[in-house]
């Protein structure tokens, strides 16, 4: 197992694995690479050499007791007292956080969803793409919790950052974990999915009591109905977040704790947290995810009994087929399947395929809601609750040019033997690149 660098095309396919940067240069200007970036979508010169290459992916040290210092959210009560709340009035609290308005087909359009305490409770869990599909001989049906990720609800109110040890909801994160996060990818590219995600990241740090309230409300009446329909409920309260929520919230599973034979609601999660284990609580699995700094942390997880998120780029290990990881060898599971990662074999390796952004999306994390959020507070205008006119819309959306194909990206990868390359970082962007060679082309 060994570091390498390795020469993408855009569309994330590899056509050249090397050692060292003079190696890379050599390959890229062979394929007649024009414009070359690294796997933060910043552009790499010759003049970079030195800089790259003496700055390779930095180990980063993370204990549970700073991931909890830096969020800005309290240990939540017991269910019991949070029960004592009057569902009505925590809906009230909620609702006055919600967006009232949305840009539809070029007018503002009232949110209706929001005015009734049903709409409310059903507001608060969604699904996307990986969570709806269905899990191969399992009646299974998942929720999540969207939050905003990262530091971008600080970013949006204007709080402060502190090298990401301070109102971050994602402590664990590195650099390309927070350049590449998929809230800004798919039908997150939505401008009201990213209102809605802020919205909710704010109800939860400026009303953490009544948000608790209408979570487990939520969880208690969904779990009810899908035990009726003979299904197995599940629900990932991190689905682009990093929270540790056995310490944030313990009582909650408690509350949905199995009694003897009984099914209750199943929780679990991806983490870059370490120290968390497989299984902090009976009822909560965790999968820990390989990025470009905690490639230690990864092997020490795989040692603990986790299964380890790797993207692979390239070729992709089958499922049941088996890996060398650091002396030891581990069975992988095909990750891009389905996302419920409770019934999958631990330790092991997770396999997803490397997902480059195809073009300039909207709602891009860098080029989206940093932007979108900048703009209003320049304003001095609420984030949730801005009414843009066509002419602003048109001109905060990025445009669609294609990619030229002199473009490759250089990213830092590991050399897993037999052919196999793992990313050292989860899904990068590509956006910035996307956004220098529009400026090129101007």
């Amino acid at each position: 197992m060994s570091d390498v660098l390795i020469l993408t095309d855009v569309l994330g396919e590899p056509f050249a694995v090397v050692d060292s940067m003079e190696d890379a240069f050599e390959e890229a200007q062979r394929h007649g690479v024009e414009d070359l970036f690294d796997e933060y979508g910043e552009g790499v010169s010759e003049v970079g050499v030195a800089q790259f290459a003496a700055n390779p992916p930095r180990k980063r040290r993370l204990t549970v007791n700073q991931s909890m210092k830096a969020l800005p959210i309290a240990p939540l009560p017991t269910v019991e007292e949070i029960d004592e709340i009057p569902l009505h009035e925590a809906a009230e609290k909620l609702r006055a956080l919600l967006p009232k308005k949305r840009r539809y087909e070029g007018r503002m359009v009232p949110v209706r969803q929001y005015r009734s305490d049903a709409g409310i409770l059903k507001a608060i869990l969604g699904q996307n793409f990986k969570t709806e599909k269905r899990v191969a001989g399992r009646n299974v049906r998942i929720q999540g919790l969207n939050l905003l990720p990262g530091m971008n609800w600080a970013l949006a109110k204007g709080m402060p950052t502190l090298a990401g040890r301070e109102n971050d909801f994602c402590a664990g994160a590195s650099g390309g974990c927070r350049q590449g996060c998929l809230v800004g990818s798919g039908r997150n590219a939505d401008p009201f999915a990213h209102t809605k995600k802020l919205a909710l990241t704010d109800a939860f740090v400026r009303e953490p009591h009544a948000f608790a309230r209408i979570l487990v409300e939520r969880l208690r009446r969904w779990e009810s109905s899908m035990k009726r329909r003979g299904a197995e409920p599940a629900v990932r309260l991190n689905v682009y977040s990093d929270i540790v929520w056995e310490r944030l919230w313990p009582s909650l599973f408690e509350h949905f704790m199995p009694r003897g034979e009984e099914r209750r609601l199943q929780f679990y999660d991806y983490t870059k947290v370490p120290g968390r284990g497989p299984r902090p609580l009976p009822n909560y699995d965790l999968t820990f995810s390989l990025s470009e700094k905690n490639l230690d942390l990864s092997e020490q997880a795989l040692r603990q009994g986790m299964r380890l998120a790797v993207v692979f780029i390239g070729e992709v290990p089958e499922e049941g087929s088996r890996i060398l990881w650091n002396g030891q060898d581990y069975p992988v599971v095909d990750g891009d399947k389905d996302d419920f990662r409770i019934i999958d074999p631990a330790p092991s390796i997770v396999a997803l395929k490397y997902k480059p952004v195809k073009g300039v999306e909207l709602a891009n994390l860098p080029r989206a809601l940093y932007n979108f959020v900048k703009e209003c507070r320049q304003r001095g205008i609420d984030p949730t609750s801005w009414e843009v006119t066509p002419e602003e819309e048109r001109l905060r959306r990025p445009r669609s040019n294609p990619v030229p194909k002199t473009a490759a990206f250089l990213v830092h990868g590991i050399d897993l033997g037999g052919g196999l390359y793992a990313m050292e970082s989860h899904y990068p962007t590509q956006t910035n690149a996307f956004q220098a060679l529009e400026e090129q082309d101007e």
